[in-house]
């Protein structure tokens, strides 16, 4: 995923319409109006702070093991009955959400 842009507020503020942006040259086919670049600037500026509270998600998520070894690790603990790779990956887990906190 990338950082919002006009695109994103475009796509935000009309969904389902249909438009062409050249440069920062907006061509409008419709339906209704185009929006003003205030209400995109506004939008682009509201996306980009939800952007931004859920960086740590981001984080997170480049660090957490892949979805493989937990299902591996899973498996081993319940069928099994091998518990010791799925206690070390959930300490990993904790050691990424203290590194990676929720903002409060």
């Amino acid at each position: 995923m990338h950082r919002p842009d006009i695109v994103d507020a475009i796509r935000s503020l009309r969904p389902g319409s249909e438009w062409v942006l050249r440069g920062r040259v907006l061509e409008w086919r419709g339906p209704g109006d185009a929006p003003s670049a205030d209400e995109l600037d506004a939008e682009v500026a509201r996306l980009v702070a939800d952007w931004d509270r859920r960086a740590y998600q981001r984080a997170r998520e480049a660090a957490y093991p892949a979805i493989a070894e937990l299902v591996v690790a899973l498996w081993e603990a319940v069928m099994e009955n091998r518990p010791q790779v799925s206690i070390q990956l959930q300490t990993v887990r904790q050691t990424i959400k203290e590194t990676f906190p929720k903002p409060s």
